[in-house]
């Protein structure tokens, strides 16, 4: 798993391993990516690209998703 490390607006050097993991979500070592975090928590950071900011929403939806199909399918049988 890599490890991201990026100085913060007050020059802290700050490390954190993306949240997303899997099949297409590897970062190269050395890779420089863009990175955002809240102000007054650096801690929160996130790699900021397509495929890292989307994956949640799209993990969270497919999950929705089949719950909603099992649901339906339990009631209309």
């Amino acid at each position: 798993m890599p490890v991201i490390e990026f100085l913060d607006h007050r020059g802290h050097r700050v490390e954190f391993k993306p949240r997303m993991r899997g099949s297409g979500m590897g970062l190269a070592t050395g890779l420089t990516v863009p990175v955002i975090y809240p102000p007054h928590n650096p801690q929160r950071a996130r790699v900021r690209m397509w495929r890292h900011m989307t994956g949640p929403v799209v993990v969270m939806a497919c999950a929705a998703a089949v719950f909603l199909a099992v649901g339906v399918f339990i009631v209309v049988h």
